[in-house]
């Protein structure tokens, strides 16, 4: 029940519970004050009463040491008791054993009766009781009713009585019971009205306390509660945001593992062309000299068509001269046939000398005419086999540029595919870190998503506590209802990774380009 009230009320209730406490426990020292004040009351009486019956006693020192006859000393300590009164109206009587009154100071008509019959309202022969303690003990309290000085109706009354053995006298004087309790109840009524005006006070105070308490908890509360909604929805997002990075750091992981996995086979195939274009440059190397020997052969065998064609030239001249020397020959064969036949018989002989003579110069320039023929298409064949060579020498010449050019294009190509191959293994050793690193970023994320969650857990306790400290303050109605709000999105965007074929196409493309 109490811990459905706010908490300014029960701080107010409390402070009034505490202030209605402590007034009834100072309601309950009541009676004990009050006997507190009745024994230091009649403590005080039978003190003054023991200084009364010293006066007494010092009369009849005086008395017994012949300064003062008995009636002078006697006359001497009524007058002095007489005269003597304490708290304003309090007094001393004094009465022998009779019971007779010796000095009664407010009543001086009882000087000298007899008090034996007196009696209170309640029937009790108070003086006759004071006789008997008197005899018994030698001094107490009687309690009894007893008018108040000016006044007639008795009130009560407690008396300290104390005897004189000497003289016979009881001296006693007492208390009215009516003023000590009026006393007391004054001292109380002071008392609860100052209980009073604190409890008013300490309740205006506690409520005004109370309220400046529970004001800037409300404050707290709202901006705690808005703070742990604030943690709950940050707590939702990065719990949503580390899944999905887990999820995409997964995926990641496994698309670099793919591409990892093409850009080991194109290293390899890379390496494997940088060692093809290694062997192509050295057949390259070869062909070359091959080319270079063959054109150096070419170029020997021009030279030699060259002089064969000279050589050609001269047996030409020389077939030439042969054919003259037949011609001459056959002229000077029918020149000595025409001698031979001037010399008729004689030149016989000679004439068939000249006639063997011209068969063999016309044989022999039929054989030059023959050998120039051949010698000519000779030289015709040599000139078109020299132009051939010519041509076949320039090609080689031409190979062994082309050869040269491609033996410096297959050299960049190896020097390119040697790069390549290196910068090939440097993309995959980074793919490598970005893997490790990836690997290391799912770890991160799960556990950051295991933060979140307990992250939301704390919240949801957090807003527990505000709850609880809510119902201290507001009672039970606890927080005032708030809307609801609607958790946030993940608005961080992943940027998607290349597929395996893609990063074959790519990585063909860097090392064809």
């Amino acid at each position: 029940m109490f811990s459905k009230l706010k908490l300014n009320t029960r701080i107010t209730t409390l402070g009034i519970a505490v202030t209605l406490l402590f007034s009834l426990a100072t309601a309950s020292l009541y009676p004990q004050l009050k006997t507190k004040f009745y024994s230091e009351k009649k403590e005080k009486t039978r003190n003054l009463v023991e200084v009364a019956h010293a006066v007494i006693r010092s009369y009849v020192e005086l008395e017994k040491a012949g300064a003062l006859s008995q009636e002078e000393a006697q006359s001497a300590a009524k007058l002095m008791l007489e005269k003597v009164r304490y708290d304003s109206s309090n007094y001393f009587w004094v009465n022998d054993m009779g019971p007779k009154m010796v000095m009664h100071p407010v009543k001086p008509e009882l000087n000298g009766q007899d008090l034996s019959e007196i009696s209170d309202p309640n029937d009790k022969f108070l003086f006759n009781e004071m006789v008997a303690i008197a005899k018994k003990e030698g001094a107490g309290y009687v309690d009894y009713y007893w008018p108040k000085p000016g006044l007639q109706k008795p009130a009560p009354k407690i008396s300290y009585v104390k005897l004189e053995d000497t003289w016979n006298w009881i001296v006693g004087s007492g208390i009215y019971v009516d003023d000590v309790e009026a006393s007391i109840n004054s001292l109380f009524l002071k008392l609860f009205s100052i209980l009073a005006t604190i409890t008013i006070l300490g309740s205006l105070a506690f409520l005004y306390f109370s309220r400046s308490i529970s004001k800037p908890i409300d404050n707290i509360i709202e901006k705690i509660e808005s703070g742990a909604e604030r943690i709950n929805a940050a707590s939702l997002q990065v719990s949503n945001c580390s899944s999905r990075l887990a999820e995409e750091a997964t995926t990641q992981a496994a698309s670099l593992a793919q591409a990892s996995t093409a850009s080991e086979v194109t290293s390899t195939m890379t390496t494997q062309n940088a060692q093809n274009s290694s062997q192509a440059q050295d057949l390259m190397n070869s062909t070359k000299s091959v080319v270079r020997e063959a054109s150096q052969a070419m170029d020997n065998l021009t030279q030699a068509m060259i002089s064969i064609t000279e050589s050609s030239l001269e047996s030409s001249k020389v077939v030439k001269t042969i054919d003259e020397i037949a011609f001459q020959t056959n002229i000077l064969a029918l020149n000595a046939a025409v001698e031979a036949a001037r010399a008729g018989e004689a030149g016989t002989g000679f004439a068939v000398v000249a006639d063997e003579v011209r068969g063999l110069a016309q044989r022999a320039a039929t054989a030059a005419r023959d050998t120039g023929r051949l010698i000519d298409d000779t030289v015709q064949k040599i000139e078109a086999g020299s132009k051939t060579v010519t041509d076949t020498a320039n090609s080689f010449k031409g190979a062994e540029e082309q050869s040269s050019r491609l033996s410096g294009l297959i050299e960049e190509i190896h020097s390119a595919s040697s790069k390549q191959s290196s910068g090939i293994h440097d993309i995959n050793t980074t793919i490598l870190s970005i893997d490790k690193i990836t690997h290391e970023n799912a770890a991160n994320a799960e556990e950051t998503a295991a933060a979140a969650h307990d992250l939301k857990s704390e919240a949801q306790q957090l807003n527990a506590l505000i709850d609880d400290l809510a119902s201290i303050v507001h009672g039970a109605k606890g927080r005032l209802p708030q809307a609801a709000k609607s958790p946030l999105e993940c608005t961080t965007s992943f940027t998607s990774q290349p597929t395996t074929n893609q990063v074959s196409e790519r990585n063909s493309e860097v090392l064809w380009n």
